[in-house]
């Protein structure tokens, strides 16, 4: 290896220490199930991000509520309908079951990459996810989950005006992004 080989050998790895000891982004999606926005976002954007050498410096979060609505009786009033609520809980229990978003990350992508058909596919990508699926289940089913679903209402911005919304320092829940461009 040559002069010029060397030099960039000993610049990759100082990189790779700076970039060690650097501290991780805090990142947030605020999202919900059903929602043909946040799927976009999700299979698109979000799984790319994950994909990439990014993850490793990102704290990965998501709040799974999106425009869902609380009713002072305690009622949940979703977007999209009472499927959506079942599975927001779902992805609330999936990030809370999990060991980390190496698990629930790629649950929550590939049950929105399921369309309006999620529901039928819980159990294929709990499994290819590495989540256990009587925890999620017992989670979704119990007082947990109706316990998480109000903690990520409270958790979202009163004030967000659309979803999906990601949070970092940088870029807070507004103004809303531009419409994405559909195909004719």
């Amino acid at each position: 290896m040559g002069q010029m080989g060397l030099f960039f050998l000993a610049f990759a790895a100082v990189c790779v220490v700076i970039a060690a000891q650097a501290p991780k982004v805090n990142v947030t999606l605020y999202s919900e199930s059903l929602c043909p926005d946040c799927q976009h976002y999700i299979t698109t954007s979000w799984w790319d991000m994950w994909s990439s050498d990014a993850k490793d410096i990102i704290n990965w979060g998501q709040v799974v509520w999106g425009n869902a609505r609380l009713s002072p009786d305690g009622t949940i009033t979703c977007q999209h309908g009472a499927a959506e609520c079942d599975l927001n809980i779902m992805q609330d229990c999936a990030i809370n079951v999990s060991t980390g978003p190496s698990q629930w990350v790629p649950f929550i992508h590939c049950l929105e990459t399921h369309g309006t058909s999620q529901k039928q596919f819980v159990s294929k990508c709990a499994t290819s996810a590495g989540i256990p699926i009587n925890a999620l289940n017992t989670c979704w089913q119990g007082p947990v989950g109706k316990a998480l679903i109000l903690a990520a209402a409270a958790a979202t911005p009163s004030n967000h005006q659309y979803v999906p919304c990601k949070f970092d320092a940088s870029h807070p829940c507004a103004p809303k992004p531009p419409p994405r461009k559909t195909k004719p």
